[in-house]
C-alpha cells in the first residue's frame, strides 16, 4: 500500500475504504465519516488490480484527484493505492504500511456479499481471511444478514436511507444522458467530473 495523501495516521486501528471510486458520490463520504466511528483513520484505497473490475491505466491518476477531494471532508481521512485487490490482501498491505494492530474493511452490503461468496479456489475462503480484519459494512437497500463466526468480525456501519442507492454506475449513467446529478456527489468533486461539452469516461 502507497500512501498519496495522510495528514492524521492511526495509532492503533485503521480502516480501509476500498473502491473504484468512479466517481465518488455522497454515499462513499458518507461511510468514510461513519467508519470513522470505529477507526482512528480511514484510508480511501485504489487497488492496482480488482477481481471483478478492470481499470484502464490511465484513470488512476484521475481517480486520485477526486478521491483526495473526498478526503477533505475529516482530516483523518487518507488516500492510497493498493496493489491487492482482494480485502485480505488491502488488511495485510495495510498493516504492513502502518503498523496498527487492528485492520478494518469499509464496504457496502453488496460487496460484503460479494466476498462472502466470492470463490477464493485453492486459496483460505471468507471466513478464514477475516480472521485477518473486522468489516464495516454500510446498508444499501438492505442489511447483510451473517451468522456463525462471522458475527464477531461485522460492524453494521449508520447510512442514511436517501444515500443507499446512490452509486457511481447510476451517476455515470446520469452525466452521460444529460440528467441532473449533482446532488449525487460532494459539490468539491462536481466541477471536475465532465468538462464542458465532454461526456464522462
Amino acid at each position: 500500500m502507497e500512501f498519496v495523501l495522510r495528514r492524521t495516521p492511526a495509532h492503533r486501528r485503521l480502516a480501509v475504504f476500498p473502491g473504484a471510486f468512479n466517481p465518488p458520490t455522497r454515499a462513499h463520504e458518507a461511510m468514510a465519516l461513519a467508519a470513522l466511528a470505529h477507526a482512528d483513520e480511514v484510508v480511501l484505497t485504489l487497488a492496482a488490480r480488482m477481481p471483478h473490475k478492470q481499470m484502464a491505466s490511465d484513470e488512476a491518476a484521475r481517480r486520485l484527484e477526486w478521491m483526495r477531494l473526498l478526503a477533505d471532508c475529516d482530516q483523518r481521512v487518507s488516500v492510497a493505492m493498493s496493489d491487492g485487490g482482494l480485502f485480505v490482501e488491502m488488511a495485510r498491505e495495510a498493516r504492513a504500511a502502518s503498523g496498527v494492530d487492528e485492520v478494518s474493511i469499509v464496504c457496502g452490503r453488496d460487496a460484503a456479499e460479494r466476498a462472502i461468496d466470492w470463490d477464493y479456489g485453492d486459496s483460505p475462503g471468507f471466513e478464514d481471511q477475516l480472521k485477518e480484519f473486522n468489516l464495516l459494512v454500510a446498508p444499501r437497500l438492505g442489511h447483510i444478514t451473517v451468522t456463525g463466526p462471522l458475527i464477531e468480525r461485522v460492524t453494521l456501519l449508520d447510512l442514511d436511507e436517501r444515500l443507499q442507492s446512490l452509486s457511481s454506475t447510476e451517476t455515470r449513467r446520469l452525466i452521460e444522458a444529460g440528467a441532473q446529478w449533482h446532488d449525487f456527489v460532494p459539490e468539491r468533486i462536481a466541477g471536475l467530473l465532465r468538462p464542458p461539452g465532454e461526456p464522462l469516461a
